[in-house]
């Protein structure tokens, strides 16, 4: 049997819409429009792999200076359905390294999606690790803040931080609750300046976004310990950078403070969606039936404190449990249809109905 011609080079000028439409068969169609229209703007280099002369997958990749540091991002990566499980995404990443080592780069980084468990996998196999907020700021102090804007991670929403250095030692610190009040503290003031209009105080909002939280995300630890998995919590700190750009449209916000994932980064959320879908979908149950308990309070009793309480649940789980489309396919819902979908239009019309209870 003939050996496959297999080649990985650099794209040349021309082939910028060759690459583009063969990302097209691997990421969502908003994605794809992203990359047609900003991606290619800005100073990339690109590598491509081709077989038998045909564009099959490539990695973006960008060396920002921080001074004294040098940061390797690597921008996107994808290999098309046809040819992946060949490890052409692998051979792609380990060419990316290699150019960053002979740029001197002292960090080598990318995004990637929570629930993207095959270039989570890729990246761990060839030795990156998340990198929480506490830990970026540990490597780049203030300078945090300027990678954020330089690489766009900023829009990164539901997206973490992979990293791995040639040379230092990923920092080692433990989970402290200041981290998560930021974040709380912040997105109820954002959900707060979207809704104040509306007559809803702060206090409310805060105390329904604590509560709900507990619920939420206590539900799913509670259930992974019953199916006897590992879990930890992960801040989205791209939530707040996200939630300041939407300050520019009146009354909008995104209740996106983190999630659970589970510490098996071996785990395809993909090809394994029962762990994950039974999580969410205890989550959501639970989240329902306070959201309903809140909306006959608030009926008994209309005062604004219930109202906006009420109001805010009705918010968060549109997010948590309906809305599961890129960009917002990080939250839950979109892990409850990917294992059962028929329980996720149940949750379409629970949904419904707490919002005729609301209303009417």
């Amino acid at each position: 049997m003939a050996r496959e011609s297999i080649t990985i080079r650099w794209m040349q000028e021309f082939e910028k819409d060759l690459v583009v439409n063969a990302a097209r068969q691997s990421f969502s169609f908003v994605f794809y429009v992203f990359l047609r229209i900003f991606y290619f703007s800005r100073k990339l280099r690109v590598l491509i792999v081709e077989k038998e002369g045909k564009i099959v997958g490539a990695s973006a990749v960008s060396v920002y200076n921080l001074h004294p540091d040098k940061v390797g991002l690597v921008d996107f990566i994808f290999v098309i359905p046809e040819a992946a499980g060949q490890g052409l995404g692998s051979r792609l990443l380990a060419r990316s390294q290699q150019y960053f080592a002979r740029q001197n780069a002292d960090d080598f980084i990318a995004f990637v999606d929570g629930y993207n468990s095959p270039s989570w996998i890729m990246f761990h196999h060839q030795g990156f690790s998340w990198l929480s907020l506490r830990q970026q700021i540990k490597i780049w102090g203030s300078r945090t803040f300027l990678l954020w804007f330089k690489s766009m991670y900023l829009k990164e929403l539901g997206h973490f931080m992979l990293w791995k250095s040639p040379e230092r030692k990923k920092p080692q610190v433990s989970w402290r609750p200041g981290e998560f009040l930021l974040m709380l503290l912040a997105i109820s003031l954002f959900a707060w300046w979207g809704l104040r209009n509306y007559g809803v105080n702060y206090l409310p909002l805060l105390l329904a976004l604590t509560v709900n939280i507990a619920i939420y995300e206590g539900m799913e630890w509670l259930t992974a310990r019953k199916l006897a998995v590992n879990t930890e919590f992960r801040i989205w700190e791209n939530g707040i950078t996200v939630n300041i750009i939407l300050l520019l449209i009146p009354g909008l916000f995104i209740p996106a403070q983190g999630s659970i994932y589970l510490k098996d980064y071996e785990h395809n959320y993909q090809r394994r969606p029962e762990i994950k879908g039974r999580m969410a979908g205890a989550a959501i149950m639970a989240g329902f039936i306070f959201s309903l308990f809140i909306i006959i309070l608030q009926r008994i009793y209309p005062i604004e404190f219930l109202y906006g309480a009420a109001l805010f649940s009705l918010i968060y789980y549109s997010f948590q449990s309906v809305l599961i489309f890129t960009p917002l396919q990080m939250f839950k819902g979109r892990q409850l249809k990917r294992w059962q979908p028929k329980f996720w239009y149940l949750c379409i019309a629970g949904w419904l109905i707490l919002l005729l209870l609301f209303w009417w």
